[in-house]
């Protein structure tokens, strides 16, 4: 389902109504001329912007229309997207189980994340904002790589590589990616961000992030000047069970920053409604 989908999964098949179709772009990157066409995809869990590439945008599907999609992408990183290669099939109107929503009742759907306490977080699948402080950030390598023209990733080197969905060396695009864990006072929670969301808690772009890794040749020193422990955050986004840890995580989507005052202001409400209880 769309809802279950998240940043770095391979081999996905999924189902949706085409909700939203944008224009068919073409581009040149590294001397190759390209296209894609982008729509948006809907089931009853969610909505999803999909990018068909080279072959597939000759063939876009009408809003209204059923596509099955398989051996598609997600790539890391944030908005999350669905991506489909040269590897991938698209089938059109296929034979479906469930019934999926008119598209235009898709089009009204939306999903917010709901505020909550980390000790109460026991499911994945949760869209879930939390406010926490950083206790720890967990020293790995803080860039991934991603194939320019297809944005499949392709691990964490530094130099040229084959991207195996394009079939040909590519000079890899740099992208940020934090791990933290956060606690409210209720609990902890780790905490993975990708891309535009660690470039929004660190404070600077992807490409800053790795020009300063680089410069600095050590884990510890690199973290230490980013200066994330101790800080007071609001993150957003979905909960995954990480099933080699064996624990659920938040794969964060945005980032907040508290106002002082209305922390102080939230956290003597808590200490009133505490002291009713009490008394």
């Amino acid at each position: 389902r769309v809802g279950e989908l998240e940043p770095g999964m391979d081999g996905v098949e999924v189902v949706g109504r085409v909700v939203e179709v944008g224009e068919v772009k073409e581009f040149v990157r590294e001397g190759k001329r390209g296209k894609f066409a982008s729509l948006i995809l809907g089931d009853r869990t969610g909505k999803v912007r999909v990018l068909l590439w080279q072959e597939h945008a000759e063939r876009v599907p009408r809003v209204g229309e059923v596509v099955l999609l398989r051996n598609a992408y997600t790539p890391l990183g944030t908005p999350l997207e669905l991506h489909l290669g040269r590897m991938g099939q698209l089938e059109v109107n296929p034979e479906v189980e469930e019934e999926l929503p008119p598209a235009e009742v898709l089009a009204r759907l939306s999903w917010s994340p709901e505020t909550r306490e980390i000790g109460e977080i026991q499911e994945p699948n949760l869209q879930v904002r939390v406010r926490g402080t950083i206790v720890r950030v967990i020293r790995r390598r803080p860039i991934f790589d991603l194939c320019p023209l297809c944005g499949r990733t392709l691990g964490t080197v530094d130099t040229s590589l084959l991207c195996e969905e394009c079939g040909k060396v590519v000079s890899p695009e740099h992208r940020a990616v934090l791990n933290l864990i956060l606690d409210d006072g209720t609990g902890t929670i780790r905490a993975v961000l990708f891309g535009r969301a660690a470039e929004e808690l660190a404070g600077m772009s992807s490409a800053r992030l790795f020009e300063e890794y680089r410069r600095t040749q050590n884990l510890g020193e690199f973290y230490r000047l980013l200066g994330l422990e101790g800080r007071e955050v609001i993150l957003s986004g979905t909960t995954r069970r990480d099933e080699y840890l064996d624990q659920l995580e938040l794969r964060v989507t945005s980032v907040e920053f508290p106002d002082a005052r209305e922390e102080a202001e939230r956290l003597l409400e808590k200490v009133k409604v505490r002291g009713k209880q009490g008394g």
